[in-house]
């Protein structure tokens, strides 16, 4: 199948993000969080850095290519500075980064790991694929 009908978000989150459509534009969500995020048919399959904050959410382009199979993607989702989220993707040896303000996530919200590969389904429930986590840094400051 490729990369096609399918959703990736990985990052921080207040609950499940597996039926959140990335968006480049502000959307209604009640769900906090910070991550990356990509889908075949938003912002031409390429990558997306995204945040929350409980009301809205909204994504910005990572500057990246459109996803490819057989390539490694590495993220790194750092929101150690407030007011600020940093995304870097290293894709296949090449280094991407953008920063975020807006519709970030504040207070004391838990945010938990959330890493999930979704094949989006017509009419149907979201089924999630396997995929490989090669590892998971936490750092709290």
């Amino acid at each position: 199948t490729g990369t096609t009908n399918l959703r990736f978000w990985g990052g921080l989150a207040s609950a499940s993000t597996i039926a959140l459509a990335p968006s480049l534009t502000s959307n209604a969500s009640g769900i906090r969080y910070v991550g990356m995020a990509w889908e075949d048919t938003v912002n031409s399959g390429k990558w997306m850095c995204c945040s929350g904050d409980g009301t809205n959410n909204t994504c910005v382009d990572m500057g990246a290519p459109p996803i490819q199979t057989l390539t490694s993607y590495f993220i790194d989702v750092d929101y150690s500075q407030k007011g600020v989220l940093t995304c870097r993707l290293n894709a296949g040896g090449r280094v991407y980064m953008t920063k975020k303000t807006n519709n970030l996530p504040t207070g004391s919200t838990a945010l938990g790991i959330q890493t999930t590969i979704t094949t989006k389904v017509t009419g149907g429930a979201a089924v999630c694929r396997n995929f490989y986590i090669s590892k998971i840094g936490f750092e709290h400051n």
